[in-house]
């Protein structure tokens, strides 16, 4: 048995899902599943897992779409693999796959579904053979936008909580509140603070914290996202300490440990990891009573309407009693006990057994797969004509430039021959004035000439008549 995993994610960012998948081949390097798994390593940007085979390629190319369903296609076949999975919705071309979607979020917030990986989003679903989600909530989602699907063909298996969250001990939380210069008490923000459309909706902690004075004691201490605050919120800080960090996962232990609570005030996740990670380390979490939410959070979370700023005050408080605070941080280790990145991948494993086994007894779509195949190929051939047009409209563009450029240098020479003309004419009239005055000297010179000659006879006859004159 062989199967081929796209690690494309691990190029494309270092989040959440990153995170699902990293920890999912390490727990099958624990129980040698991973002997089945060759993983496309992009760019080198997948990590490293002793026992994993790899398969090196440059990093993606969003132009190479449907190029790259050739080459996936191509190391499938290479392998003889009997099932696919793209971390993030790449597809070859008949190799069966399972795919898994994470979250709804593009057709939930309404996105542009014609950007790139929103469409191949898309195709993927419309080319896997079976699916994993990863809440409840998420399948009734993929069922609401494509209902074609068979609820049978959909499989909810819950995230884990990895083994390295657990609550940390007073002089951890010291020392690594000092690192960071924290200041105390805070509450913590972790991931993105706004994203797409602001559907991770961190503008309302800011306000809140800007509506009551009492709660400006906290510090908001955000982790990961973005590493400089958004204008967004910097115009909401007004009195508010904020302090942003990029910790290890071993610091954010101790981080979440040392929290008031955990603020998680997303309007819509297919998940919501931090809110297991906070629990399982002993913080209370403040979150939205909306999509998984409450399937993670389950009874040991306060839950808010993510549209109301009162709400979030009242919570704030609320988390800060202490009977209510120590209620929240036993329910909460209890909960997190519910997921294990253990059971995750046995489950998946097991789905791609079965998915594998159920290919060889199922009847191959034909007509699908024709029809899926000739898509990408039309994509390949429409590629290469965009790329062709885009040769001959850049060699147009060099061609009308280079016109232009000779049409200015024509420009310049008529008015170089011009400007030459025009001082050819004024030399031309410059030279009949000097010939009309060297005429006139010549004239003046002439008559001179004969008045010398006049006086030279004169001068003769008088100097003889003088020497004349003397002998007598």
């Amino acid at each position: 048995m062989k199967i081929v995993i796209d690690g494309i994610f691990f190029q494309i960012a270092n989040t959440g899902i990153a995170r699902v998948w990293q920890t999912l081949l390490k727990k099958w390097c624990d129980s040698g599943f991973i002997e089945n798994i060759i993983l496309i390593n992009r760019g080198y940007t997948a990590p490293e897992v002793q026992g994993l085979k790899y398969y090196h390629l440059p990093l993606f190319n969003y132009e190479e779409e449907a190029l790259f369903s050739i080459q996936l296609q191509y190391i499938c076949d290479q392998f003889n693999a009997d099932l696919f999975i793209s971390t993030y919705y790449t597809t070859p071309l008949f190799t069966p796959s399972i795919l898994m979607i994470h979250d709804m979020i593009p057709e939930v917030i309404g996105l542009d579904l014609k950007e790139f990986w929103w469409r191949e989003k898309h195709y993927s679903i419309l080319y896997a053979s079976r699916y994993i989600t990863v809440s409840r909530n998420t399948t009734e989602d993929l069922i609401k936008f494509f209902p074609e699907i068979e609820p049978s063909q959909i499989s909810t298996i819950y995230n884990g909580v990895d083994n390295i969250f657990f609550p940390a001990s007073p002089s951890e939380i010291t020392a690594t509140e000092d690192n960071f210069a924290i200041g105390s008490p805070y509450v913590l923000l972790v991931g993105s603070r706004l994203s797409l459309n602001n559907y991770k909706n961190a503008t309302i902690l800011f306000k809140a914290l800007n509506e009551s004075e009492e709660l400006q004691q906290l510090t908001i201490v955000c982790v990961g996202g973005e590493k400089t605050l958004e204008p967004q919120l910097a115009d909401l800080c007004g009195n508010i300490n904020i302090c942003l960090i990029q910790p290890t996962d071993w610091e954010l232990r101790a981080i979440y440990s040392g929290a008031i609570a955990l603020v998680y005030p997303s309007l819509y996740e297919g998940f919501g990891l931090p809110i297991l990670e906070a629990m399982a380390c002993g913080c209370p979490v403040i979150t939205c009573s909306n999509s998984s939410l409450p399937e993670v959070g389950g009874d040991a979370a306060i839950y808010i309407n993510g549209q109301d700023v009162g709400e979030m005050v009242e919570a704030l408080k609320k988390v800060q009693n202490k009977a209510i605070r120590h209620q929240l941080i036993e329910k909460g280790k209890k909960q997190a006990k519910k997921f294990s990145w253990s059971t995750a991948a046995d489950k998946i494993s097991s789905l791609c057994l079965k998915t594998i086994d159920e290919g060889k007894n199922r009847p191959k779509k034909f007509n699908f797969m024709g029809l899926w195949q000739d898509f990408r190929q039309t994509q390949v051939q429409e590629r290469k004509y965009r790329l062709l047009a885009g040769e001959i409209n850049q060699k147009n563009i060099e061609l009308h430039q280079a016109i232009a450029q000779l049409e200015g240098e024509h420009r310049n020479l008529t008015e170089q021959i011009e400007q030459q003309n025009q001082l050819i004419a004024q030399l031309e009239s410059r030279n009949q004035a000097l010939q009309v005055d060297l005429d006139h000297y010549s004239l003046q010179i002439e008559e001179l000439s004969n008045t010398k000659k006049t006086l030279k006879r004169l001068c003769k006859k008088a100097l003889g008549k003088l020497l004349r004159f003397r002998i007598n």
